[in-house]
């Protein structure tokens, strides 16, 4: 690490098959990966971020969302600074365990993220009414996929003007998405 930049331990929760690993990968490789595999445990990786307040470094605890991991992954958040919470729009019951989390960790820089908005159809969408930062999500199709990052950021160095001064290599999206029907997802108090 460099002098001025910035490291942070950032939990990355949800429920099994919400997409967690697939935004790290994402990030990581610029890859989609279309199969899912669920995480052990966990697994931690470090996503380097270029910004206008210099290098920030996200040390990203991906937690396994299985519920037979569900006792281990509360040891895992020790010393964490900020969580990333993910719940699949397409199943609405993750988003009571995504709800749950947050409840739980108050204390964390933290954003919810709706992933796989890339599959749904505009009045099917239930958006929760949370006092956090919150985004429609697609690891697919790149949709807002660096939002949580810079969110998370601007949070946990209480600067709202931070903004990315070079973009993490990606691939081409395979699917697009109609940033008109996005914007009318209904928002409701759950």
């Amino acid at each position: 690490m460099n002098i001025g930049d910035h490291a942070f331990k950032i939990i990355v929760a949800g429920a099994s098959g919400t997409g967690k690993s697939c935004f790290i990968l994402r990030h990581l490789s610029g890859e989609f990966e279309r199969r899912h595999i669920p995480t052990l445990g966990c697994e931690v990786h470090p996503i380097t971020l270029h910004t206008t307040r210099g290098r920030i470094i996200f040390y990203m605890w991906d937690l396994a969302g299985a519920k037979e991991f569900a006792g281990l992954g509360e040891g895992y958040y020790q010393n964490a600074q900020g969580i990333i919470v993910f719940y699949d729009l397409t199943v609405p019951d993750t988003m009571t365990c995504a709800l749950d989390i947050l409840d739980k960790h108050k204390g964390l820089a933290s954003v919810l993220c709706g992933n796989k908005a890339d599959l749904l159809p505009s009045d099917s969408v239930v958006r929760p009414r949370v006092d956090i930062p919150f985004y429609y999500i697609s690891a697919r199709s790149n949709y807002n996929f660096e939002k949580p990052f810079l969110s998370l950021a601007r949070q946990l160095l209480g600067d709202d003007s931070i903004e990315f001064t070079e973009s993490p290599a990606i691939t081409p999206p395979t699917v697009s998405i109609n940033e008109t029907r996005v914007g009318h997802y209904p928002r409701l108090r759950v």
